[in-house]
């Protein structure tokens, strides 16, 4: 809502509406592409945890401002949301740090989910982390385990 005063020049502009338009310009989508992912599985015959093998092929995630038709989101204040590249659905939201005595972002972005869930991005160097650090007791039959920890290590660039 703008309040126009009648007095010549003036014009009066919320703070709200101003903050919101100065945070929205600074949100901006990444693309986001693996470059290396390392796991483990635990091999329940051995009792003992292996190295799996991680395909990074195909994986590349979306990362852009989140929905603020999203109620949850919008409820927790999320800045951003991660999906799948190609997928409509997001698999992790996430804030953006700011400075303390300012809302000025720090470039960092901080995405945490449930069971160990997280994907972390530096917009300045473009660098992303994705880990994930709950696991199955099952033993993997194929060469690339999909359950398990793992890290995953990859670049962003703006969309």
């Amino acid at each position: 809502m703008i309040r126009v005063d009648m007095r010549p020049g003036t014009i009066t502009v919320p703070v709200v509406l101003a903050f919101y338009i100065s945070t929205a310009a600074s949100a901006e989508a990444l693309f986001c592409t693996a470059e290396r992912a390392s796991g483990f599985i635990y091999d329940p015959a051995d009792q003992s945890w292996e190295v799996s093998t991680l395909s990074v092929e195909h994986r590349q995630y979306l990362v852009a401002p989140a929905n603020e038709d999203n109620l949850f989101a919008r409820a927790l204040k999320y800045d951003y949301e991660v999906k799948d590249a190609g997928s409509s659905k997001p698999i992790i939201h996430c804030k953006s740090l700011k400075y303390s005595d300012s809302n000025e972002e720090t470039g960092l972005i901080m995405c945490k989910g449930s069971f160990g869930a997280s994907f972390n991005i530096d917009k300045q160097s473009g660098r992303y982390v994705r880990a994930h650090t709950g696991y199955s007791f099952t033993r993997q039959t194929s060469a690339e385990a999909t359950e398990g920890p793992y890290m995953e290590i990859g670049n962003c660039t703006p969309k």
